[in-house]
């Protein structure tokens, strides 16, 4: 069976090349356009199953985009998931509104983007369940995990186009997954961390509550941190 193939479209080459390293690590094909020009050739080549699309990618040309994808009969089924800083409801819904399925706020962190994207890899009928979705628990992996991790927040940390999502959230948010992330022992695998004004919810599936608690209790450790919001079930 075919792996599920991801066209990833971002004209900031630093994130676009650490979003497709992610994608690739996680056991999907991942392609990259960095220009119009070359996501109609990629779009073309390659027919992928999903689109990550930068929705002010140039000078908010993404919308132009996603109208166009979805009024052409060749690739009005395949789903889009709209990258964007504009984090406000009304623009989340004029992205929704442009025919984007999903919506993903700038600046995310690596395992918000494995989850929105398995939403519609488990969907599709022709991935290969082997190589698609998370990636092995090995040691090798948790360590390449971490070094994206880092290299993500850096730059999204740099980029102009976050506004309306604090930067200091995401970068808490960064520091609690990656703290997590290593914590071996525990073999956290599937936790999804976000921050709002510096109070963490942890989201998620754990296999025992003193994994549940031990989430809790390094999360509560990062700098920045004010409170945990431990949502985390148990059983998982």
């Amino acid at each position: 069976m075919k792996s599920f193939r991801i066209l990833v479209v971002e004209d900031n080459r630093d994130l676009l090349n650490l979003v497709v390293k992610y994608l690739k690590l996680c056991g999907w094909r991942a392609t990259a356009a960095g220009n119009e020009q070359e996501f109609w050739d990629q779009l073309e080549r390659d027919q992928p199953d999903l689109i990550l699309l930068d929705m002010l990618f140039p000078g908010g040309e993404g919308f132009s985009l996603v109208s166009t994808v979805k009024n052409d009969t060749r690739y009005s089924d395949i789903p889009v998931i709209a990258m964007t800083g504009m984090s406000s409801m009304r623009d989340k819904n004029r992205c929704i509104a442009a025919g984007c399925d999903k919506v993903l706020a700038k600046p995310f962190h690596l395992d918000e983007l494995r989850r929105r994207v398995e939403c519609f890899a488990n969907k599709n009928k022709t991935n290969d369940k082997t190589s698609g979705g998370f990636m092995k628990n090995s040691t090798k992996h948790f360590a390449a995990v971490a070094v994206l991790t880092l290299a993500l927040a850096g730059c999204q940390a740099m980029t102009g186009r976050t506004a309306g999502r604090n930067v200091d959230d995401a970068r808490i948010s960064t520091s609690v997954q990656t703290t997590l992330t290593a914590d071996k022992a525990s073999n956290f695998t599937r936790i999804d961390v976000d921050t709002t004004n510096g109070v963490v919810y942890l989201n998620g599936t754990v296999k025992t509550s003193e994994q549940k608690a031990r989430a809790e209790q390094l999360a509560a450790r990062v700098d920045g941190v004010k409170k945990v919001v431990n949502n985390l079930q148990v059983g998982g």
